[in-house]
């Protein structure tokens, strides 16, 4: 791959480890969840965000597409949580940001990748 392309996916990493930490922080460290129902939503919240943790890492070209339509999940979540939660706001606005840089550079990324084609 070409120059640029290392440049976008090194900026879709660092937008997705920093969503990965900013999610397990805040929910298991910050606001831990207090019943077992509120464990497995968490649990499940950070879970589908690991799913194309290993496929990023080996930059495989398919990853881009579909994960970026994983962070629309994260994003419409952020959004609700900036609006409704005062307490969290700023772990909100935190995601927010984090999911979008991720979803534009993906989407660049998988651009790149079908023009290498």
């Amino acid at each position: 791959m070409n120059d640029k392309f290392n440049r976008w996916h090194r900026i879709c990493l660092i937008s997705y480890f920093s969503l990965l930490m900013t999610v397990t922080v805040w929910y298991f460290i910050i606001s831990p969840p207090q019943y077992i129902l509120s464990t497995i939503f968490s649990l499940m919240y950070v879970a589908i965000l690991l799913a194309p943790m290993f496929f990023l890492i080996k930059k495989r070209p398919h990853v881009y597409a579909w994960s970026s339509y994983i962070m629309l999940i994260y994003f419409s979540h952020a959004i609700i949580e900036t609006w409704a939660n005062d307490l969290h706001r700023y772990f909100a606005i935190a995601e927010l940001v984090s999911s979008s840089v991720y979803f534009i550079s993906a989407t660049i990324c998988a651009g790149y990748i079908k023009k290498s084609k």
